[in-house]
């Protein structure tokens, strides 16, 4: 369903409110009931084409000009241009198309508005005027179905609403309507977390179908299947005993922000912007794409997430939208060695990793394919082999176990997975298109997450999820958080482990197929001020490692593997202070890892964080020395050299460092040649940030790569090699001035 373009990786700039395109204000106007600018941005353009015919088609509408309405909502979804605004053109075609010749119909749109706008309780009291005056309406009984799911969806009121259906069933018996209030009681049970009654419900319902609709019609078959889908979810067959481990918080879709977010200043890592106590999560997603430049995409950003405390996921998007079996096939072998060349040694040193593959990919006769089964088989056998650490994992799109039955091509490549995973982005222009309880977001994930359950029982991550604050949906965003805290425990039982928000912050940059909504996603605002949003999901979100301990332990003289009974943010040390940190549930290690060497022992710690710290024994690893000290005092952009004996069969640098403040995520490391080419690295990603003298080691595999410098008048330069012997280089890219000494250093 969704065309979205990521541009997580660009330098925007800022948008201003007149420097918005005219199409977006127009449409933003519309949504806020601002008819005249609309209708003065659609005037001066010139040949409609897009977007522009929807906004003109919503106008007659507003003016109740039907049958021009009608004409225009055809012309727009006659053509190519896909957008999120198709879904409410074929909504408003088919509803004037019905009703075009019922008096109420203008007063009937005019009410939907105020849900556009955002206003629930305007929409309340002024629908409640509307069945007082048309009791006899044609949609009237529309209106009043509507008014309990507003009860339900925008109030998060569940007891109330489901009065109001109870009302409804008893008003209009042997009716559609009844069939939908009855529907809609059962829904409320669900939330109410009251399986046994919305099961009865349903089945009374069941039971009144024949004398409501005949049966050999498709709108009975219809029905039999949406109330044999809900029945299903509330099967108490489907509910297992749940451990207490919880569920894994995370967010995305960057793991570095400048501040405004768009302005292209003041990068650092999100969680320098956005720390714990104001976004408590345990994961953290990156996007990365086809046409990522991965000259910018190295190891040390990530290993830095993990040592603040967060697990990293990987969302590879490589095939996109384009995805079709014509476009995998002429970029089958670019693919694989992407795979193998760039992602794979993105990750294969970090402890633990979530690596989500071509998120909705189940589009365009992909999924009935026989050779994207082949093709996932490679790419799965190359990650397991190579990174047996990262837990992979397919992304469903959109899709309705119900009316869309998997093919044995899609059974397949999920069965792949160490996990099933699936997305759920709405918006208000999805959502206030489809007024049926059983279409509610976290409903359609619930019935998602127990098919695939049901066929495959692995766990179940939602991969991204996205609802965003516009237009008028600001209380709806808190909202659905706290409609997801009703459902979470059948969700669970269907072995949900991980949620994930696409976008922790607004993007000014996004475009893509939601439109207007695109840079409304994030839970704090492009100046990272917290929505109202932020608070509900960090009361959902707390960090529970209170009686975290190892479960499994595998070791050899090159890997240490653990697994733990719940996440937590783990610590390895020697008897001379911490070396290393990771968060996640597990961790796979190649040893030996800066001299450690050596079973690992538990030590438990009465207070802090983390509450486990792993423990092995200092061993032996060859190190050249080049001793120090070297007093460094760094400016912003300012480099400290120093002098490195040749050593051609290096692995990495090491280096003992003392800083007078703590380390920052500005201060890099690397290698810098006789003419300025570098290779680099933050050291925030090999040292903890906390620590004010540390020992650090970094790969020479994890350094960017080719060797690059930067120049004024042209960007950055880059060569495969470097002239002459290099030199240890330090570098300040903040504005922050660091100062301290250089210890010792060297190669390992």
């Amino acid at each position: 369903m969704m065309k979205w373009i990521l541009l997580s990786l660009s330098l925007m700039l800022i948008p201003t409110t007149s420097a918005l395109p005219a199409q977006h204000r127009a449409l933003m106007a519309l949504y806020q009931g601002d008819d005249t600018t609309a209708a003065q941005l659609l005037r001066q353009q010139g040949p409609l084409h897009g977007d522009w015919l929807y906004l003109q088609a919503r106008l007659s509408s507003a003016d109740g000009n039907w049958s021009q309405a009608l004409d225009q909502f055809a012309a727009y979804l006659s053509q190519e241009h896909d957008s999120v605004h198709r879904i409410e053109a074929r909504h408003y075609h088919g509803l004037i198309r019905r009703y075009r010749h019922e008096p109420t119909l203008g007063q009937y749109l005019q009410l939907q508005r105020l849900l556009e706008q955002g206003q629930p309780q305007h929409f309340q009291r002024r629908s409640q005027v509307f069945l007082s005056q048309f009791p006899d309406s044609a949609l009237t009984p529309r209106l009043a179905l509507q008014q309990a799911l507003v009860q339900l969806e925008w109030h998060n009121q569940p007891q109330r609403a489901a009065e109001h259906y109870q009302a409804l069933m008893r008003r209009y018996p042997d009716s559609e309507t009844a069939l939908e209030a009855g529907l809609g009681y059962a829904i409320c049970q669900l939330y109410l977390q009251q399986p046994a009654l919305a099961g009865q419900q349903l089945t009374r319902t069941l039971q009144q179908l024949p004398q409501t609709l005949p049966g050999d019609s498709l709108l009975h078959r219809v029905w039999q299947q949406r109330l044999a889908a809900a029945l299903a979810l509330v099967s108490p067959a489907a509910a297992p005993a749940l451990d207490d481990t919880g569920v894994i918080w995370g967010a995305g879709a960057r793991l570095s922000l400048d501040h405004p977010v768009g302005s292209g200043q003041d990068y650092r890592p999100l969680w320098y912007h956005l720390p714990k106590s104001q976004l408590p999560l345990q994961q953290l997603t990156l996007w990365i794409s086809r046409h990522s430049d991965w000259s910018w995409l190295q190891p040390d950003l990530l290993r830095a997430a993990s040592r603040a405390g967060y697990t990293p996921s990987i969302a590879f998007w490589y095939f996109g939208d384009e995805i079709s079996p014509e476009f995998v096939e002429q970029h089958r072998q670019d693919y694989l060695e992407t795979l193998s060349n760039r992602l794979i040694p993105l990750l294969q040193q970090l402890p633990q990793a979530y690596l989500l593959l071509e998120p909705e990919f189940n589009k365009n006769g992909i999924e009935q394919w026989p050779g994207w089964p082949q093709l996932m088989q490679e790419a799965f056998a190359l990650i397991r082999q190579r990174a047996p650490q990262i837990q992979v994992a397919l992304v469903l799109g959109d899709w309705d176990p119900v009316a869309q039955p998997p093919s044995p091509q899609l059974q397949q490549v999920l069965a792949m997975g160490d996990f099933t995973a699936a997305m759920l982005m709405v918006s208000p222009h999805t959502e206030l298109s489809h007024q049926s309880p059983d279409w509610s977001p976290w409903v359609r994930t619930l019935r998602l997450s127990q098919r695939l359950k049901q066929d495959h029982n692995k766990p179940f991550m939602l991969a991204y999820s996205a609802l965003p604050s516009e237009p008028g949906w600001q209380q709806r965003q808190q909202v659905e958080l706290q409609k997801l805290a009703r459902i979470l425990p059948a969700l669970r039982q269907q072995n949900l482990f991980s949620i994930n928000w696409f976008s922790a912050v607004d993007d000014p940059g996004q475009q893509g197929w939601f439109a207007e909504s695109e840079p409304h996603f994030g839970l704090f605002t492009r100046e990272l001020k917290p929505k109202s949003a932020a608070a509900t999901l960090a009361a959902m979100a707390p960090q529970r490692q209170d009686d975290a301990r190892i479960v499994a332990q595998r070791q050899s003289p090159q890997h240490l593997s653990l697994n733990f009974n719940r996440w937590l943010h783990w610590q390895l040390t020697t008897n001379r202070g911490q070396i290393l940190s990771g968060a996640g549930d597990r961790l796979h290690l190649s040893l030996p890892i800066a001299g450690l060497h050596g079973p690992a022992t538990l030590t438990e710690r009465n207070g802090g964080q983390p509450l486990l710290t792993l423990t092995l024994p200092q061993g032996a690893v060859p190190l050249t020395h080049n001793r120090g000290p070297h007093p460094i005092d760094l400016s912003q952009w300012q480099q400290q050299r120093l002098p490195l004996r040749r050593q051609p069969n290096a692995s990495g640098l090491w280096l003992e460092l003392a800083l007078t403040t703590p380390l920052d995520d500005g201060l890099f490391i690397g290698l810098v040649d006789a003419h300025g080419f570098e290779r680099s690295a933050r050291l925030l990603g090999y040292a903890d940030a906390e620590q004010h003298r540390f020992r650090a080691y970094i790969p020479l595999t994890e350094l960017s790569y080719p060797w690059r410098k930067y120049q004024p008048d042209s960007g950055f330069l880059h060569h495969q090699r470097p002239v002459a012997t290099p030199q240890l280089m330090l570098s300040n890219r903040t504005a922050t001035p660091l100062s301290g000494t250089v210890l010792n250093y060297g190669w390992y």
